[in-house]
């Protein structure tokens, strides 16, 4: 089988703290790769070189126009950051001096599922340093990977990250404070038993023609018990959680291992179970499932994040606790309309819609209210304008009330709730059902700010839980869609676009934009871009009319849901009541 490595490692990024591990830890990487029999490119900055986003293309594209590689691993050691859960930028030499040299990782990993390599592997031991100065939000980065011609390969790709992909507040502010928390432990983990040594990860294969391999979901498992327990041992203050995202299956295999020490005792039976792939949204469960709430779906448990496992189960719990009560007024006169927990500036709507702004008392608490006066066909997007000048846009959503939550400069949460008296509300029952659907959807909220929710890990129950409660609420489709496109799995996010066309409009832009589909087959969307940060990355998947959005990626601050510094509620004001955006 023909494999290739590409190793990189950078020590030192400008304006950052230089990483003392992250060029010896390339170098450990790429040995035992080439003792792998992998053709091994090790790119690193020693002696002052300045690696470019255009040397790692050139790494790769030889490597994919071969046509003879069925696996391919790539591994960053270095400085990166998160502009959103699930968005992982890695920051070369110039990457907060020149904006495109950055690897986007996201946008990385959509171009290896369709290069043609069956299985591609992807390890980022990164340093998390804060990515909230205007640096970090001027970086742009690019792919790695040419520009899928087709869509009609996919590959199955593995992802290791050194810590989960969550809430981007979790990372240290300080470079300082992060570059001397990390210690490469992730690396140094992983190649034990990528090596051998760790007994619990091997599995013999014989059809692989060596004693045994180590496959993604055993060392996934691995990994994740081992790295915080290490990480606790020297006391290091970042208590790290990996995250993995293994969609690998046998006969695949990370590495081929040919000896173990002496006297090592192997544990017998066979690999784990192979995730079900299912599409978990089929058509004949859909009725039956809008008329029975299924269980609680399948959420991770937050047992490895960076605090104990009792106080982070309870942070978990607490969490999705105040999301349920985050709710937008029950009904407006106009059917349509937002609640903004928060103080409000300024509202504007796109389409010349009309509206009004207005204050009410809801349990001592001071709440704005924005009354929206549309029709049920209304297809536009709506600009809150926070009283610190930030601001965020979401979609406005004929016959729905909308909520919007935002703490110190972020924008932590937004649902939608059909308002009391209106069709839907009648035909869903939704006063019956509110308590359940309230508990159900904080769960998928929280759980995605976390970087925890995995719907393929329950299909069934997460795919019908989904299906059923995207009608009650747009914003649990968004959030399947990214979960699906996380995993790969196309064809699932194709289906959530399906089921949404069915339904009144507008559809997210989100869900359309990962959906991949031409432009010319696009529904009426809304708002004008993603609603999730992480969307904002991956704009390339929308073609030339998704790019000329660009401009606007360099405001967002980080944060779950789309955030935008002053000068960036400035660009969009001034294209909505022009007319130019809707």
């Amino acid at each position: 089988m023909a494999s290739a490595a590409i190793v990189i490692g950078i020590a030192n990024t400008e304006h950052l703290t230089p990483l003392q591990g992250a060029v010896p830890g390339a170098h450990d990487f790429a040995q035992w790769a080439g003792g792998q029999g992998m053709d091994v490119t090790l790119i690193t900055d020693e002696g002052g070189r300045k690696v470019r986003l255009s040397d790692l293309i050139d790494a790769v594209d030889p490597i994919v126009e071969a046509r003879t590689y069925e696996k391919l691993v790539v591994f960053f050691a270095g400085h990166g950051f998160l502009l959103a859960p699930q968005t992982e930028v890695w920051l070369l030499p110039e990457g907060l001096e020149r904006s495109s040299e950055a690897v986007n990782v996201s946008l990385s990993r959509n171009g290896a599922r369709y290069c043609g390599i069956p299985h591609v592997i992807f390890v980022s031991d990164a340093c998390r340093s804060g990515g909230t100065s205007h640096r970090h939000r001027q970086v742009l980065g690019g792919s790695m990977f040419p520009v899928p011609a087709a869509l009609d390969q996919d590959a199955e790709i593995d992802t290791f990250y050194a810590c989960r992909p969550g809430d981007p507040a979790l990372e240290f502010k300080d470079d300082v404070e992060a570059a001397t928390n990390h210690k490469g432990i992730f690396t140094e983990c992983m190649l034990r038993a990528l090596g051998g040594l760790e007994p619990e990860v091997l599995e013999q294969d014989a059809a692989a023609g060596v004693p045994y391999v180590v496959r993604s979901f055993r060392l996934r498992d691995h990994l994740r018990r081992t790295v915080p327990a290490r990480a606790e041992a020297i006391s290091i203050k970042l208590a790290q959680a990996p995250e993995v995202r293994a969609e690998s299956h046998p006969p695949k295999y990370f590495a081929a291992v040919r000896s173990v020490p002496a006297g090592m005792t192997i544990p017998t039976g066979g690999p784990p179970a192979a995730p079900d792939d299912s599409d978990g949204l089929d058509v004949a469960a859909y009725s039956a499932a809008l008329r029975d709430l299924t269980p609680e779906p399948y959420i991770e448990q937050p047992a490895d994040l960076a605090a104990p496992r009792g106080e982070a189960q309870e942070r978990f719990r607490s969490q999705i606790d105040v999301l349920e009560q985050q709710l937008g007024r029950p009904a407006f006169e106009t059917e349509t309309g937002f609640t903004v927990h928060a103080a409000v500036r300024s509202v504007t709507l796109g389409g010349g819609i009309g509206h009004d702004l207005f204050h009410e008392d809801v349990g001592g608490q001071d709440v704005q209210h924005v009354r929206v006066h549309c029709g049920y066909d209304a297809v536009a997007s709506a600009l809150v304008e926070f009283e610190d000048g930030t601001g965020t846009v979401v979609a406005i959503k004929p016959g729905f009330v909308g909520a919007i939550q935002a703490e110190g400069q972020r924008v932590v949460n937004v649902n939608y709730t059909p308002a009391v008296g209106t069709p839907l509300w009648i035909d869903e029952e939704i006063g019956n059902r509110m308590p359940a659907v309230l508990r159900r959807r904080a769960y998928v909220a929280a759980a995605t700010r976390n970087g925890v929710f995995d719907p393929q890990e329950d299909p069934g129950y997460a795919g019908r839980f989904l299906r059923m409660l995207k009608r009650v609420d747009p914003t649990l489709g968004v959030y399947a869609a990214y979960a699906y496109h996380e995993a790969g799995n196309l064809k699932s996010v194709r289906s959530v676009l399906a089921y949404m066309r069915d339904d009144p409009p507008p559809v997210p832009y989100d869900v359309a934009l990962l959906a991949q589909i031409e432009r010319a087959q696009w529904p009426a969307t809304a708002p004008f871009g993603p609603m999730l940060t992480q969307g904002w990355a991956l704009l390339a998947l929308g073609g030339d009319a998704a790019a000329n959005l660009a401009p606007l990626r360099q405001h967002l601050l980080p944060a779950l849901w789309n955030t935008l510094d002053e000068d960036g509620v400035r660009w969009v004001r001034e294209r909505l009541e022009s007319g130019e955006l809707q």
